[in-house]
């Protein structure tokens, strides 16, 4: 939304992953601009199925050759591992990079056998290079396939990497000539800070990535049991369908527009330590503010751009009391909302109101 607005990630204002996902999205932008957001995000949200079904094709198309056990077991990794499904319901971004990842795999293997064509290792090199350009986790599938590569010719193993090095630069390189250096801090810095600075975090959908290699390697494992192949798939199939049909209850996501709508007016200046709350109830983008965690972790509290975003703002909404916001918590906002804020509840969230009696600076 802020691209198609014309204000670019990193120069413009801080966005802690690759710009992937950013032109992905673009059309959908576009389309709320007619819609409105909560609805344009439902359009793009109703691709997932599409893009399930699609991974799921790809990991039976790359193990064909391994036979129908191998497909089966490859399938349901695919369609039914649960970090998967989660980042598929909340509308993430690992299932992107695996339909890259595995577009890769299946030129890669698309007779059955390590390719000797350098042209198609560069372009399956490009795709798992454009997987990264949404998250760098795509680093991961990367490496398994380098690894693999380096037990082949060299002249297999140069190719795959340059093609991946172009289709990272080739989405990413008109942001990283605007504006290198907050390119830089926001992809790389920020990102590898976490984990340095002790703000990292575990989240359900992180081992997502890990399904262009979790798929083969079921495969393979399936196909090497001979007579027990298919019991052995159909388990596989089995296990991870029941471990998601006794959660099924999880995959609705509370609608919170309503409860929105009933305390932020709209036109409001409203922000959130989740977009998503103002993106699905047409609030969103009062502020040049797009990811307070993110902004955070690039800039810290102190910055200018984190002060003004809180005193220009009428409402915070969350589902978390703001003391609990973020990993490193900073008592001068807790401070601030204290004094300039009251609570409110509705609908499972939390509102903070500026206070009637006072203007703001």
């Amino acid at each position: 939304m802020r691209l198609v607005h014309g204000t670019l990630p990193y120069r413009d204002f801080v966005f802690v992953q690759p710009p992937g996902l950013a032109l992905l999205a673009a059309p959908f932008a576009w389309l709320s601009e007619a819609i409105g957001t909560r609805d344009g995000l439902a359009v793009l949200r109703a691709c997932t199925p599409l893009l399930a079904a699609a991974n799921a094709l790809l990991a039976v198309r790359i193990v064909r050759p391994l036979g129908t056990a191998a497909m089966i077991a490859a399938g349901a990794v695919a369609a039914l591992f649960p970090a998967e499904l989660y980042a598929l319901r909340a509308g993430l971004l690992e299932p992107v990079v695996d339909l890259l990842c595995l577009a890769g795999l299946a030129l890669l293997f698309r007779t059955g056998a390590w390719p000797v064509s350098r042209r198609v290792i560069v372009l399956a090199g490009v795709l798992f290079g454009l997987a990264g350009a949404v998250k760098l986790t795509a680093i991961v599938p990367a490496a398994a396939v380098l690894l693999l590569a380096a037990t082949r010719p060299r002249q297999r193993l140069l190719p795959f990497a340059a093609g991946a090095a172009a289709g990272f630069l080739l989405p990413a390189l008109p942001f990283l000539i605007e504006a290198p250096d907050a390119f830089y801090r926001d992809v790389f810095v920020a990102q590898f800070g976490r984990a340095a600075g002790g703000h990292a975090a575990f989240y359900p959908q992180y081992p997502a990535v890990l399904v262009p290699v979790l798929a083969p390697a079921a495969a393979l494992v399936v196909s090497r049991l001979r007579k027990a192949a298919l019991p052995a798939a159909a388990a596989v199939s089995l296990y991870l369908l029941v471990t998601q049909l006794t959660s099924i209850a999880s995959l609705s996501t509370q609608d919170v527009a309503r409860a929105v709508d009933s305390v932020v007016p709209a036109g409001a200046c409203a922000i959130s330590d989740k977009p998503r709350l103002l993106v699905t109830s047409d609030r969103f983008g009062c502020t040049p503010m797009t990811d307070p965690y993110g902004t955070m972790l690039a800039l810290g509290t102190r910055d200018p751009v984190w002060a003004a975003t809180f005193t220009r703002a009428d409402y915070l909404v969350t589902d978390t009391p703001i003391e609990r916001w973020y990993i490193a918590p900073d008592p001068p906002l807790e401070a601030y909302v204290a004094r300039h804020f009251s609570l409110q509840r509705s609908g499972g969230l939390l509102f903070y109101v500026r206070l009637a009696s006072e203007s703001k600076p």
